[in-house]
């Protein structure tokens, strides 16, 4: 028997149009944005965030949320 699975097909293309909006507004965005799972991995953050903390962006996603510093404007690797 065959499925229809155009719902799902749509349903996915719509997902995914909404995840592209999400990521162009959070890189775009002026403020700055970090994103961390419930144990505080950090898992995303935006050009924003690592012009106003000096982090590189692999030093951050190598870290938790409670390795990082409040900005004493040093400049961070």
């Amino acid at each position: 028997t065959a499925i229809d699975v155009t719902e799902q097909k749509k349903a996915y293309a719509e997902r995914q149009s909404l995840l592209q909006r999400y990521e162009q507004t959070i890189n775009t965005a002026l403020a700055g944005f970090i994103l961390s799972d419930a144990q505080g991995n950090i898992l995303q953050v935006n050009p924003a965030y690592l012009k106003l903390t000096g982090y590189s962006r692999a030093g951050l996603l190598k870290k938790n949320m409670h390795d990082i510093e409040v900005s004493d404007g040093k400049k961070h690797k």
